[in-house]
């Protein structure tokens, strides 16, 4: 997180780290997503979205606004 921090203080393009659960959450987003239970997936794409990393993740945005596009 404090690289992040002084990536977004100097300018420069941050690239979000996942934790590991968070990355645990993702793929069982994901999964359930590709089982077409696109609300199941909702629900833990929102808590997901609650750490500030999942926020300014490339793939977790695109999957979201895949689920949302679904529900």
């Amino acid at each position: 997180e404090l690289k992040l921090d002084i990536q977004l203080k100097i300018g420069s393009t941050a690239t979000a780290i996942l934790s590991q659960n968070d990355e645990k959450m993702y793929a069982e987003a994901a999964r359930l997503f590709n089982q077409r239970r696109f609300s199941d997936a909702k629900s833990l794409m929102d808590r997901l979205l609650t750490g500030r990393a999942a926020k300014k993740s490339r793939k977790v945005i695109d999957l979201y606004n895949r689920i949302l596009k679904r529900v």
